[in-house]
């Protein structure tokens, strides 16, 4: 992640991005957008990695603690940053990389590989703060070389840079053109030293661009496609975040229709087919005010947007940014996206990630339908069927649940009433014991 993200003015709803059909809502709410969406993963629904970001090399990391708070979580896999200046200087890579052992584990233990983002680490060792030339190029791709054997597995997944896009205090941001001969230097070293390895492009951060009150997606990624070096790749990375953003722009609907306009895009380059694409950073920073999310979103919006991320048939993995904060001044937008608290202690507003993440290692998402600006995710497993149900739009809407079901906020061991139900953005769990219903908008 980069300071970036913390200047993004905020954006008005787009004309054409994702809306659903107009309802009655209570409290007075705005009015919701204007269009469906329906999300079905096909055949190959299940089986994405939910992972969650940490930053090994702060001073104060505490490795035990938080590979506890990882398995308390559920979390599968780390993503972690390993940059060629922590090369630079005696031990510094081997504290920079992940300690060999559980969460390095292959997928067959149970847990998938871990995620590291190999990047410089610093600017010091380049002109311009990135690779551009042949000789800065090798350099980086000794580095890579200099990996093998050091990371606890045959079998990570490496992204390619960080960010490359997004300019930082030390450097401009990189073009297009100049990240595809990254990729292209990068991965045979890569697959030199790691043959097992799965290896992603990309990196990319909030990519949009804001234009007399209109604002267009992926414009970066578009001419970086455009180039072709991501298909010697793996798989592409992205970084989505909503910091800023107004009114539906900021609910997790939005960054599920920028990732369905990615997949057109990358189709429309690849012969119709879709590419595997790894969110490797979305979060949602403790801030009061636009730039930041309540409690109650905080609670809620990861939750959503892992039921709906699983109903994309082309999203391999999701790793939530971040596990804790870090320790700093607390206005700081950046040091607040924490699931838990610099000293190791999960927010109240985690609970739902938790449970989450626990539901989908128990049942597959078969499809996510969003109308009247309700969702409705449908999940089955070889017991019987369930649907979870949230406000998609942010406003509250009243629905009717049919008969012989019952219903459960996340976060909550009561069971709500099964006469009319007040729906928020917190999603709430309706057991039927057969296969999933919807609950009906009244």
């Amino acid at each position: 992640m980069t300071s970036q993200r913390t200047f993004i003015t905020a954006l008005s709803v787009v004309a054409g991005v994702l809306g659903i059909f107009a309802t009655q809502a209570v409290c007075g709410a705005s009015p919701a957008p204007s269009e469906n969406m329906t999300l079905s993963p096909g055949g190959s629904g299940g089986g994405m990695i939910i992972g969650v970001g940490v930053h090994r090399d702060r001073p104060d990391f505490d490795a035990e603690r938080s590979d506890e708070l990882v398995r308390q979580f559920g979390f599968t896999s780390i993503r972690d940053e390993i940059g060629q200046s922590a090369d630079n200087a005696p031990g510094g890579l081997e504290r920079s990389l992940m300690r060999g052992g559980r969460f390095s584990s292959p997928r067959n233990s149970g847990n998938a590989p871990n995620l590291y983002a190999v990047t410089g680490g610093g600017a010091a060792q380049f002109a311009h703060g990135i690779p551009l030339n042949n000789a800065e190029l090798g350099s980086f791709d000794n580095f890579l070389g200099r990996l093998a054997g050091r990371i606890g597995t045959d079998r990570p997944i490496f992204e390619i840079w960080n960010e490359w896009n997004l300019p930082t205090r030390l450097r401009k941001a990189g073009t297009p053109d100049s990240y595809s001969a990254l990729v292209r230097s990068a991965i045979p070293a890569l697959r030199n030293a790691f043959p097992r390895s799965t290896i992603l492009a990309g990196s990319i951060g909030n990519d949009f661009t804001k234009s007399l009150g209109a604002t267009s997606y992926w414009d970066w990624t578009r001419d970086y496609l455009a180039g072709g070096s991501w298909k010697q790749a793996d798989g592409l990375s992205v970084h989505l975040y909503a910091n800023c953003m107004a009114g539906t722009a900021r609910q997790p609907m939005s960054l599920i229709q920028r990732l369905t306009e990615l997949d057109g895009m990358v189709r429309a380059d690849n012969g119709g087919r879709s590419f595997p694409v790894y969110v490797t950073e979305v979060g949602w920073p403790q801030q009061s005010g636009a730039c930041g999310f309540t409690q109650a979103e905080r609670t809620a919006f990861p939750a959503q947007f892992l039921l709906m991320a699983e109903a994309l048939p082309f999203v391999r993995g999701v790793w939530l940014y971040e596990l804790t904060d870090s320790r700093g001044d607390p206005r700081d937008i950046e040091n607040t996206f924490g699931l838990a608290t610099a000293d190791y202690a999960a927010k109240p507003s985690s609970c739902a990630t938790a449970e989450t993440i626990a539901l989908l290692k128990t049942y597959r998402v078969t499809g996510v339908k969003i109308a009247g600006g309700v969702a409705t995710a449908s999940l089955q497993s070889a017991g019987g069927g369930i649907s979870v149900t949230w406000s998609a739009d942010g406003n509250a809407h009243r629905v009717s649940l049919p008969a012989g079901t019952r219903a459960q906020p996340l976060c909550s061991a009561q069971d709500v009433n099964t006469g009319p139900l007040d729906l928020t953005i917190l999603p709430q769990i309706i057991y039927t014991g057969a296969p999933p219903v919807a609950p009906v908008l009244q």
